[in-house]
Protein backbone atom coordinates (compact mmCIF):
# COMPACT_ATOMS: atom_id res chain seq x y z
CA UNK A 1 0.00 0.00 0.00
CA UNK A 2 1.30 3.59 -1.03
CA UNK A 3 -0.02 7.02 0.05
CA UNK A 4 0.18 9.31 -2.91
CA UNK A 5 0.70 12.56 -0.81
CA UNK A 6 0.42 15.00 -4.02
CA UNK A 7 -3.20 13.93 -5.00
CA UNK A 8 -5.24 17.34 -5.34
CA UNK A 9 -9.22 17.39 -4.49
CA UNK A 10 -10.59 15.44 -6.93
CA UNK A 11 -12.51 18.18 -8.47
CA UNK A 12 -16.00 17.41 -7.93
CA UNK A 13 -16.86 20.69 -5.40
CA UNK A 14 -15.63 22.77 -8.54
CA UNK A 15 -17.66 20.50 -11.06
CA UNK A 16 -20.57 21.23 -8.49
CA UNK A 17 -20.13 24.93 -8.85
CA UNK A 18 -19.47 24.98 -12.45
CA UNK A 19 -16.08 25.44 -12.43
CA UNK A 20 -15.52 22.69 -15.13
CA UNK A 21 -11.77 24.37 -16.09
CA UNK A 22 -10.51 23.88 -12.54
CA UNK A 23 -11.98 20.21 -12.46
CA UNK A 24 -10.20 19.22 -15.61
CA UNK A 25 -7.10 21.17 -14.19
CA UNK A 26 -7.24 18.29 -11.36
CA UNK A 27 -8.09 15.48 -12.77
CA UNK A 28 -4.98 16.11 -15.49
CA UNK A 29 -2.95 16.57 -12.21
CA UNK A 30 -4.28 13.16 -10.30
CA UNK A 31 -3.71 10.49 -13.33
CA UNK A 32 -0.22 12.36 -13.82
CA UNK A 33 0.36 11.10 -10.22
CA UNK A 34 -1.42 7.97 -10.62
CA UNK A 35 0.50 7.54 -13.55
CA UNK A 36 4.15 8.02 -11.66
CA UNK A 37 3.22 5.74 -9.23
CA UNK A 38 1.93 2.95 -11.69
CA UNK A 39 4.98 3.23 -13.25
CA UNK A 40 7.48 3.39 -9.66
CA UNK A 41 5.00 0.64 -7.86
CA UNK A 42 2.49 -1.02 -10.07
CA UNK A 43 -0.84 0.13 -8.79
CA UNK A 44 -3.64 -2.51 -8.30
CA UNK A 45 -6.00 -0.03 -7.10
CA UNK A 46 -7.08 3.06 -6.29
CA UNK A 47 -8.98 3.22 -2.77
CA UNK A 48 -10.94 5.73 -1.85
CA UNK A 49 -12.32 5.60 1.32
CA UNK A 50 -15.93 7.25 2.96
CA UNK A 51 -16.60 9.66 -0.04
CA UNK A 52 -18.80 8.80 -2.81
CA UNK A 53 -18.56 12.21 -4.26
CA UNK A 54 -14.57 11.92 -4.94
CA UNK A 55 -14.86 7.94 -5.98
CA UNK A 56 -17.64 9.13 -8.44
CA UNK A 57 -15.47 12.07 -9.46
CA UNK A 58 -12.59 10.20 -10.63
CA UNK A 59 -14.75 7.54 -12.17
CA UNK A 60 -15.82 10.64 -14.57
CA UNK A 61 -11.70 11.18 -15.78
CA UNK A 62 -11.95 9.10 -18.60
CA UNK A 63 -15.04 11.50 -19.93
CA UNK A 64 -13.25 14.75 -18.68
CA UNK A 65 -10.00 13.70 -20.11
CA UNK A 66 -11.57 11.88 -23.55
CA UNK A 67 -8.65 9.19 -22.35
CA UNK A 68 -9.12 4.87 -21.52
CA UNK A 69 -8.28 4.69 -17.98
CA UNK A 70 -10.08 1.68 -17.19
CA UNK A 71 -10.91 3.47 -13.64
CA UNK A 72 -14.33 1.37 -13.32
CA UNK A 73 -12.41 -1.63 -12.20
CA UNK A 74 -9.38 0.26 -10.41
CA UNK A 75 -11.66 3.13 -8.44
CA UNK A 76 -12.76 1.24 -5.37
CA UNK A 77 -14.35 2.26 -2.28
CA UNK A 78 -12.43 0.67 0.92
CA UNK A 79 -15.02 -2.31 1.61
CA UNK A 80 -15.94 -2.33 -1.89
CA UNK A 81 -12.43 -3.90 -2.12
CA UNK A 82 -12.76 -5.82 0.54
CA UNK A 83 -15.60 -7.37 -0.57
CA UNK A 84 -13.55 -8.18 -3.73
CA UNK A 85 -10.18 -9.71 -2.23
CA UNK A 86 -11.80 -10.67 0.96
CA UNK A 87 -11.59 -10.38 4.81
CA UNK A 88 -8.68 -11.89 6.97
CA UNK A 89 -8.16 -12.42 10.64
CA UNK A 90 -11.27 -12.77 13.52
CA UNK A 91 -14.14 -10.81 13.44
CA UNK A 92 -15.07 -9.77 16.71
CA UNK A 93 -18.79 -9.02 18.04
CA UNK A 94 -19.81 -5.38 17.91
CA UNK A 95 -23.84 -5.36 19.71
CA UNK A 96 -25.12 -2.63 17.80
CA UNK A 97 -28.46 -2.00 16.19
CA UNK A 98 -27.83 0.18 13.01
CA UNK A 99 -29.60 2.10 10.29
CA UNK A 100 -27.70 3.18 7.13
CA UNK A 101 -28.04 6.09 4.91
CA UNK A 102 -26.29 5.45 1.18
CA UNK A 103 -24.35 7.89 -0.15
CA UNK A 104 -26.39 8.65 -3.69
CA UNK A 105 -22.71 8.79 -5.65
CA UNK A 106 -21.45 5.44 -3.98
CA UNK A 107 -25.28 3.31 -4.86
CA UNK A 108 -25.92 5.34 -8.29
CA UNK A 109 -22.33 5.87 -9.72
CA UNK A 110 -19.73 3.15 -8.49
CA UNK A 111 -22.72 0.88 -8.06
CA UNK A 112 -20.72 -0.24 -4.04
CA UNK A 113 -24.07 0.23 -1.71
CA UNK A 114 -24.27 -3.62 -1.80
CA UNK A 115 -20.42 -4.07 -1.47
CA UNK A 116 -20.70 -1.80 2.03
CA UNK A 117 -23.56 -4.24 3.17
CA UNK A 118 -22.24 -7.52 2.17
CA UNK A 119 -18.85 -6.73 4.52
CA UNK A 120 -20.53 -5.10 7.53
CA UNK A 121 -23.15 -7.61 7.60
CA UNK A 122 -20.65 -10.28 8.45
CA UNK A 123 -19.88 -8.38 12.09
CA UNK A 124 -21.27 -10.60 14.56
CA UNK A 125 -23.65 -9.07 16.67
CA UNK A 126 -24.49 -6.31 14.40
CA UNK A 127 -27.92 -5.51 13.78
CA UNK A 128 -29.31 -3.88 10.54
CA UNK A 129 -32.35 -1.84 10.42
CA UNK A 130 -33.62 0.68 7.64
CA UNK A 131 -33.30 3.71 6.98
CA UNK A 132 -36.43 3.10 4.71
CA UNK A 133 -35.64 6.09 3.26
CA UNK A 134 -31.89 4.91 2.76
CA UNK A 135 -31.73 4.83 -1.09
CA UNK A 136 -32.81 8.81 -1.44
CA UNK A 137 -30.50 11.91 -0.95
CA UNK A 138 -29.92 12.51 2.34
CA UNK A 139 -30.12 16.31 1.38
CA UNK A 140 -26.71 17.34 0.93
CA UNK A 141 -26.50 16.44 -2.89
CA UNK A 142 -25.66 19.19 -5.15
CA UNK A 143 -25.32 21.47 -2.07
CA UNK A 144 -29.07 21.96 -1.68
CA UNK A 145 -28.87 23.31 1.68
CA UNK A 146 -27.44 26.28 -0.22
CA UNK A 147 -28.96 26.34 -3.25
CA UNK A 148 -32.60 25.05 -2.27
CA UNK A 149 -32.92 24.76 1.44
CA UNK A 150 -36.72 24.13 0.95
CA UNK A 151 -35.86 20.87 -0.58
CA UNK A 152 -32.81 20.08 1.80
CA UNK A 153 -35.72 21.11 4.74
CA UNK A 154 -38.49 18.52 3.75
CA UNK A 155 -35.96 15.45 2.82
CA UNK A 156 -34.24 16.43 6.44
CA UNK A 157 -38.16 15.87 7.29
CA UNK A 158 -38.71 12.72 6.29
CA UNK A 159 -35.17 11.25 7.37
CA UNK A 160 -35.94 12.76 10.97
CA UNK A 161 -39.43 10.61 10.63
CA UNK A 162 -37.87 6.94 9.40
CA UNK A 163 -34.74 7.63 12.03
CA UNK A 164 -37.22 7.92 15.23
CA UNK A 165 -39.55 4.97 13.87
CA UNK A 166 -36.03 2.87 13.96
CA UNK A 167 -34.56 4.28 16.48
CA UNK A 168 -31.01 2.77 16.05
CA UNK A 169 -27.79 3.04 18.30
CA UNK A 170 -26.14 4.82 15.41
CA UNK A 171 -26.30 6.05 11.92
CA UNK A 172 -23.67 4.69 9.28
CA UNK A 173 -22.97 7.17 6.44
CA UNK A 174 -21.20 6.20 3.31
CA UNK A 175 -19.50 9.40 2.54
CA UNK A 176 -17.91 12.30 4.42
CA UNK A 177 -20.13 14.85 2.83
CA UNK A 178 -23.25 12.80 4.10
CA UNK A 179 -21.40 12.41 7.47
CA UNK A 180 -21.00 16.39 7.94
CA UNK A 181 -24.56 16.99 6.75
CA UNK A 182 -26.15 14.68 9.20
CA UNK A 183 -24.01 16.01 11.99
CA UNK A 184 -25.71 19.57 11.24
CA UNK A 185 -28.99 18.01 11.68
CA UNK A 186 -28.26 15.76 14.83
CA UNK A 187 -27.37 19.15 16.16
CA UNK A 188 -30.12 21.49 15.33
CA UNK A 189 -32.38 18.82 16.47
CA UNK A 190 -31.19 17.93 19.51
CA UNK A 191 -31.10 14.02 18.10
CA UNK A 192 -28.26 12.51 20.26
CA UNK A 193 -27.53 9.82 17.79
CA UNK A 194 -24.11 8.63 16.75
CA UNK A 195 -22.89 8.67 13.30
CA UNK A 196 -20.39 6.46 12.03
CA UNK A 197 -18.56 5.54 8.55
CA UNK A 198 -18.70 1.56 7.59
CA UNK A 199 -15.09 1.82 8.27
CA UNK A 200 -15.42 2.43 12.28
CA UNK A 201 -17.83 -0.31 12.34
CA UNK A 202 -15.26 -3.07 10.63
CA UNK A 203 -12.42 -1.19 12.37
CA UNK A 204 -13.99 -2.02 15.97
CA UNK A 205 -15.10 -5.22 14.84
CA UNK A 206 -10.91 -6.03 14.30
CA UNK A 207 -10.59 -4.52 17.78
CA UNK A 208 -13.16 -6.68 19.46
CA UNK A 209 -11.71 -9.69 17.74
CA UNK A 210 -8.69 -10.13 19.51
CA UNK A 211 -5.94 -10.34 16.55
CA UNK A 212 -2.65 -10.39 17.15
CA UNK A 213 -1.19 -6.80 16.27
CA UNK A 214 -4.35 -5.48 14.92
CA UNK A 215 -4.36 -2.26 17.91
CA UNK A 216 -0.84 -2.05 17.73
CA UNK A 217 -0.76 -0.99 13.73
CA UNK A 218 -4.21 0.86 14.00
CA UNK A 219 -4.15 2.86 17.28
CA UNK A 220 -7.05 2.16 19.53
CA UNK A 221 -10.68 2.11 17.78
CA UNK A 222 -11.83 5.56 20.33
CA UNK A 223 -15.42 5.28 18.69
CA UNK A 224 -16.54 2.41 20.57
CA UNK A 225 -14.79 3.17 23.95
Amino acid sequence: MVVPREFRCCGAPYMHMGKFDKALELARHNIDVLSRYEKTYGIDYVVVPDSGGCQAQWLEYERLLNMKLNLRQSVLNTLQLLDKVGLVGELGPVKMRVSIQHSCHLMNVAKAHDAVLRVISKIPGLEISGLDTADICCGAGMMYPDRHPDIAGEITRQKIEDLMRHKPDALVLESVTCKAHWANIVRDNNLGIRLIYPTELLDASYTFGGNSGYEDIMGRSMVFK
